[in-house]
């Protein structure tokens, strides 16, 4: 007997391919992101100075209250531990710390 999971998009609820995990490319694409460049004294590292000593800080994508995409993801690793996407998420936040 075969069995098939369907695996579905967290914010839209889209099937997903092999290649997606919990977020479809579309989605993805329209997370909210700051297009803010890895430096120092941005508003991330002003607003964390603010409460705690930091040296550096950034932010790759911008949370919002209400049903953001972003909101979503971060769900997903909270309540849900989804590693995998955890781990994809930061490596492309890395990728584009390393390119600029």
């Amino acid at each position: 007997m075969l069995f098939f999971t369907t695996t579905r998009c967290i914010s839209c609820g889209a099937l997903l391919t092999r290649d997606e995990n919990a977020l479809c490319l579309c989605c993805k694409q329209k997370m909210a992101r700051s297009y803010m460049l890895p430096c120092t004294d941005n508003i991330s590292e002003q607003r964390m100075g603010a409460l705690f000593a930091v040296e550096w800080a950034y932010s790759h994508y911008i949370f919002s209250k209400g049903e953001s995409i972003v909101r979503k993801v971060v769900h997903e690793f909270k309540y849900h531990r989804n590693p995998r996407l955890a781990y994809e998420m930061g490596g492309e936040v890395g990728t584009h710390i390393k390119n600029n």
